[in-house]
């Protein structure tokens, strides 16, 4: 239902990452979506 969704949505919060620096973390702020196609920028 919306209203489930919408408290959701008000709860949600964007998880920490777990590695902060190296090729990861650069890969991470790079790569897109599998929906644009899993890209890198």
């Amino acid at each position: 239902p919306e209203a489930e969704l919408d408290r959701r949505r008000a709860s949600w919060q964007r998880p920490e990452r777990e590695v902060e620096r190296g090729v990861l973390t650069k890969y991470v702020a790079t790569v897109r979506s599998a929906s644009d196609g899993a890209v890198t920028a």
